[in-house]
């Protein structure tokens, strides 16, 4: 296939967004959407014609012997035993191999393309490549019956190039069925472009790799199974192309990839990956890594190893880019078991467009003893650039108990718009980002033990339909620390979960446009129903419960609020009535076996309610997060991320003002006991002797904090215990 490597559009998008009714409206989204990286032009897989070869040589293996028909002009043998080389002047020869041979090779170079048919062949080689085909031009290899080749190794270290089956130049495998078994290198190797179209194909036993080519490795059509020692799969300076056929390898050790190639382009068919070793991934590619179409399944099994040479962890992971991972089409399942696993991983660029994807991470943290700083955690989406979902049905499901296991994390924001269908679960953060977008599509959030969705930066909801279920205080349902960079221009967004204070995070940016009720303090249990009713009884929105909670808040933001009127939250048993939205959401039913009802009038835009009913209008614009809003202060504080805080003004404190010349007001001389010459004589009490382990009665002499070599852990986050699984999610509406 052709395709272009451009990672980004330059000019705003205009997609067709459904709301939570279902209705179709669009939107102008707030940002660039990247350029497909995968064309449809189609790779061109080389067709055999039988008529271009009318020269038949035919070569037999009996006895211990190799032996050939009437050779046509231009056609040389050269044979020793059961060895035979067979060189030809021109093209146009088909030669056809039978018999069975216990030791013997077969080794044909050709100046012109040829075909070589293997019509039921058994052959076995020791300490030699059995059989060894070159051409200037393309190779063509077929089988009639089930035909074997196998190499044996008798402990002789074999060359880098050394294989059963040792193609030079270009290559076709079409028809028949071939069993290749190695145990002295690889497999198969081509030095060209290999092609499979139409073979079966089981290749086992390989110390090094099933299939080595130094070019591309196009799968047109057939099957192939295939086992190995080291990457099953491995392009060195080419693509792994998949257009059809049925494609199955697996692998046991560390360090083994499933597949390994520059790009992978993934157009059809069905890919199956199994690797067991750890830091073992699925697929993994120095460039694109593009799925449009099939059926593809890659499990990892394997935690992740510390990498010397990085100083770090390396993964086991199922998709694995060094530039982008585009998921358009397809049923494409992944799961990862070990510890510090992942289920898709991009160093640039994550983009899944459409398709059934299921990403399943199950393994937990995995920390250095020694090393505080050496760790790494399993996730499900991983970019260390922007994410993308604009279409598909997407589920990212992380269950191992670990403080960093997060659902999805971008370290250059999160971006939902389109008919995208995304449910996430985690035990941590479902959806991490420095920023969020939301601008059409559905987004279901859960987090076990955080917040569902967390932003250190800018959030925007413009469309759509957003659901975030955080864990208890302090974590939240939507956590984001700038207020004032958290806007909604439209569509919903419905968060349960904790707070920070007295209220959920809350959309003051500036460009807020659409009412927020916000009810802070409310008592749920798992089952229950958390509703916004209107006037007439009816619920604008009801959530169902998934955990018992006290002082839980609940915010919703929707268009079909308004700046006045009457309302009330209710917490009750049950719902009847109504339509259901998805994920826990319905509309329009009416709460039946009221638990708690608090009822309220909005003063404005956003509102903060208590549990007397009681509002605070909170202004647009404002902030009560974490940090200041940008330009709240001057200064260019790194930490703060240029929003710094105001330097102390001079005479704040005596003995000089911020920064030059700055000291804290002195110490009454006899405020504390002690010596101290730092402190003027006027220091803290000395510390009691073994109040400090490492050396020493105590301070100073001997002080060690800690001490050496054995740093404490990090703090665990607190252990949650979730009676969720695989086959019993909340809200999930899929199975």
């Amino acid at each position: 296939m052709r395709y272009g490597l451009s990672l980004f559009a330059v000019a705003f998008s205009l997609l067709s967004c459904g709301d939570v009714n279902g209705d179709k409206t669009e939107v102008q989204l707030p940002f660039d959407l990247p350029a497909v990286v995968a064309s449809n032009n189609g790779y061109d897989v080389p067709r055999l014609n039988e008529s271009l070869y009318g020269n038949v040589v035919e070569v037999a293996f009996a006895d211990g012997a190799v032996r050939t028909s009437d050779l046509p002009a231009g056609v040389t043998a050269e044979i020793n035993g059961a060895d035979i080389v067979l060189r030809s002047e021109f093209p146009g020869v088909e030669f056809v191999v039978r018999g069975a041979s216990s030791d013997g090779s077969l080794t044909i170079i050709s100046k012109g393309s040829l075909l070589v048919t293997l019509d039921g062949l058994s052959l076995v080689a020791r300490e030699r490549n059995t059989l060894q085909v070159s051409s200037e031009e393309t190779i063509f290899l077929r089988t009639k019956d089930s035909c074997r080749i196998a190499d044996i190794s008798s402990g002789v270290k074999a060359d880098n190039q050394s294989a059963a089956v040792k193609l030079m130049g270009d290559a076709v495998l079409c028809d028949g069925a071939l069993a290749v078994s190695a145990t002295r290198r690889s497999a198969v190797f081509c030095t060209g472009t290999l092609y499979v179209d139409g073979m079966s194909l089981s290749l086992d036993g390989a110390p090094n790799n099933a299939v080595l080519a130094n070019g591309s490795f196009i799968f047109g059509w057939g099957s192939l199974c295939a086992t190995s020692s080291k990457d099953v799969i491995k392009c060195k300076k080419g693509d792994f192309v998949m257009l059809g056929g049925s494609v199955s390898v697996s692998s046991v050790n560390d360090k083994c990839d499933g597949v390994q190639a520059v790009n992978v382009y993934k157009q059809g068919g069905a890919l199956s990956i199994d690797v067991a070793g750890a830091a073992s991934d699925g697929i993994k590619a120095t460039g694109n890594l593009c799925i449009d179409g099939g059926d593809i399944s890659v499990v990892t099994r394997g935690d992740a190893l510390f990498n010397d040479k990085k100083s770090d962890y390396s993964s086991a992971t199922c998709l694995k880019s060094d530039l982008v991972v585009e998921i358009n089409g397809g049923n494409c399942s992944f799961r990862s078991e070990g510890n510090g696993a992942k289920g898709i991983s991009s160093d640039s660029l994550v983009v899944i467009r459409g398709g059934n994807v299921k990403v399943v991470t199950k393994g937990g943290d995995v920390n250095d003893p020694v090393d505080i700083n050496a760790h790494t955690s399993s996730k499900g989406i991983k970019s260390d650039g922007p994410l993308y979902f604009t279409g598909g049905n997407v589920d990212v499901l992380v269950f191992g108990e670990g403080e960093r296991s997060e659902g999805v994390e971008a370290k250059a924001g999160i971006h939902v718009c389109g008919d995208c269908d995304l449910y996430v679960y985690a035990y941590d953060d479902a959806m991490n980002a420095d920023s969020l977008f939301f601008a059409g599509g559905k987004v279901y959030a859960y987090s076990v033990a955080n917040d569902a969705i967390d932003s250190n930066g800018k959030v925007l909801v413009s469309g759509g339909m957003v659901v975030a279920d955080g864990s208890f205080s302090p974590e939240q349902g939507m956590d984001v620390d700038n207020y004032s960079a958290f806007a909604i221009t439209g569509g919903t967004l419905f968060s349960v979960g904790g707070a920070m204070g007295s209220s959920p995070s809350m959309p003051l940016g500036k460009e807020t446009s659409v009412p927020a009720y916000a009810w802070n303090g409310a008592k749920l249990e798992k089952g229950n129903y958390m509703s916004l009713v209107d006037d007439k009884g009816v619920a604008l929105y009801s959530y169902k419960v998934q955990r018992d909670m006290n002082g839980a808040s609940c915010l919703v933001v929707s268009p079909q609020l308004g700046k006045g009127g009457a309302y009330s939250f209710v917490v009750s048993s049950a719902v009847a009535g109504g339509d259901y939205a998805g994920n826990g959401i319905s509309t329009g039913a009416r709460p039946k076996d009221v638990i708690a009802s608090v009822g309220f009038e909005p003063l404005g835009l956003v509102n903060v309610v208590d549990n007397k009913g009681g509002v605070k209008l909170l202004e647009v614009g404002s902030n009560m997060g974490f940090f200041p809003p940008p330009g709240m202060f001057p200064g260019d504080s790194a930490m703060m991320g240029g929003q710094g805080f105001p330097p102390f003004p001079p005479g704040m404190f005596p003995g000089g003002g911020m920064p030059e010349g700055f000291e804290f007001p002195p110490f009454s001389p006899d405020m504390f006991p002690g010596d101290s010459a730092m402190m003027g004589g006027e220091g803290f009490p000395p510390f009691p002797p073994g109040m400090f382990p490492g050396g020493g009665a105590g301070m100073p002499e001997g002080f060690e904090f800690p001490p050496k070599g054995n740093f404490p852990p990090p703090m665990p986050m607190r252990r949650i215990v979730s009676d969720f699984s695989e086959e019993n999610l909340p809200n999930y509406d899929r199975r």
